[in-house]
């Protein structure tokens, strides 16, 4: 599997395990933007981790390693002052969690945090029925890229789930 996308789940797991007031933590390559938004509405506070960027270059031991830039966004509902507040606050845990000087995420082969910034990016909807999006960003050395990407393919998945939901994958759908 991906070094990228094992450190992506491994940020998603930790924030859900050690952030009480998350209900749902998952990962996704890139931003997360408006269009995303109807996915996770009505799921309580909600945290996206996205790789925003992954630039590899070579160690002096010659062994490829990659700057990530990392952001978790943080959704948030009901009326604005209290899904703000909510906001910020898991916001700040986050930052907590990436910035401490040992956070590996449960993982070897990483570099500390950097440049750990919090951000809010919009407050949609009227005030009392709405939507808050913060950003927690950092940027963090994963050494050891490249590992495992060229092994055999694994199988590819008979069901397809999105949020826990199987999703149907249509008449042309490859399937048992």
């Amino acid at each position: 599997m991906s070094r990228v996308v094992t450190f992506a789940m491994a940020v998603a797991a930790s924030i859900k395990a050690d952030v009480p007031s998350v209900t749902e933590a998952t990962w996704q390559l890139g931003r997360f933007n408006l269009d995303d938004l109807a996915r996770v509405t009505g799921r309580g506070a909600f945290v996206v981790v996205g790789i925003l960027s992954a630039h590899i270059d070579r160690g002096a031991d010659s062994s490829p390693s990659a700057l990530t830039r990392v952001a978790a966004f943080v959704v948030t509902k009901g009326k604005k002052a209290e899904r703000e507040h909510q906001a910020w606050s898991i916001g700040e845990a986050i930052a907590v969690l990436a910035d401490s000087k040992a956070q590996f995420w449960g993982l070897q082969g990483l570099g500390v945090p950097m440049k750990v910034r919090l951000e809010p990016l919009t407050s949609v909807l009227s005030d009392d029925k709405g939507v808050s999006l913060l950003a927690v960003q950092w940027e963090q050395k994963l050494h050891r890229i490249g590992e495992g990407v060229f092994d055999a393919d694994p199988e590819a998945p008979a069901q397809l789930f999105i949020f826990d939901e199987e999703q149907d994958g249509g008449d042309d759908a490859p399937g048992p």
